[in-house]
């Protein structure tokens, strides 16, 4: 994730952050949007990564097929 968004050249900050109590999910990423919405992406890998980088980061697509509501199911 870092790396695509180094790539992008995006303005947005990538933290680490401690467990969410999913981890059978891992590895976990959270977007904040400028109005502090958040999506959970889940099970993220490095074509995930890329695809959350372009689509929801540069374009502002949610990707619902890679969200937490997904695997709840």
């Amino acid at each position: 994730m870092v790396e695509e968004v180094a790539k992008a050249h995006l303005a947005v900050t990538v933290m680490q952050t401690g467990c969410i109590g999913m981890c059978a999910l891992e590895p976990i990423v959270e977007v904040f949007d400028k109005d502090n919405q958040k999506t959970t992406y889940v099970l993220m890998d490095e074509k995930k990564a890329k695809d959350v980088v372009l689509r929801h980061l540069i374009h502002g697509e949610v990707i619902e097929e890679y969200t937490v509501g997904q695997y709840q199911k």
